[in-house]
């Protein structure tokens, strides 16, 4: 998730430089967004805690003590393994963050059979198929 939320500079034409997600720039149905099947719960929990903290010099990845304190405050407190994960995922997602910021980088769940070509060919064919269908409904 940290390649989908790195911010990518992007040149304005006569402008000044602005920064955007992937998310924000593919739109989340796009298929560079199509993340990997995951457990749901832990994907849940990872939602209601924060991806990461939030502090005066940046994005640092979620402490043992803020897992401690949430699992604490739920009616079914976290396994060991569900308190490792979020902190491996907070970790990952820290670091996605500022390797990402190349907008050329590829997203690291893509297999060795993804071809970016192909990938782009098909997000241009379906925004083609967007704006046929709106021309349309004109």
């Amino acid at each position: 998730m940290g390649w989908l939320h790195a911010p990518l500079k992007i040149k304005v034409a006569g402008g000044d430089d602005t920064t955007e997600s992937r998310v924000a720039q593919y739109g989340g149905d796009d298929l560079a967004c199509a993340m990997p099947e995951v457990d749901q719960f832990i994907i849940e929990q990872w939602h209601k805690l924060g991806f990461n903290l939030n502090v005066g010099n940046g994005c640092y990845p979620l402490t043992w003590a803020e897992i401690d304190s949430f699992s604490n405050r739920l009616s079914a407190p976290l396994t060991e393994w569900e308190s490792s994960q979020l902190i491996m995922m907070s970790r990952e997602y820290c670091s996605w963050l500022i390797k990402a910021e190349d907008k050329y980088l590829e997203a690291p769940w893509h297999d060795k059979d993804y071809d970016p070509v192909v990938a782009n060919r098909m997000r241009n064919a379906e925004k083609l198929k967007k704006v046929k269908a709106a021309r349309n409904k004109i």
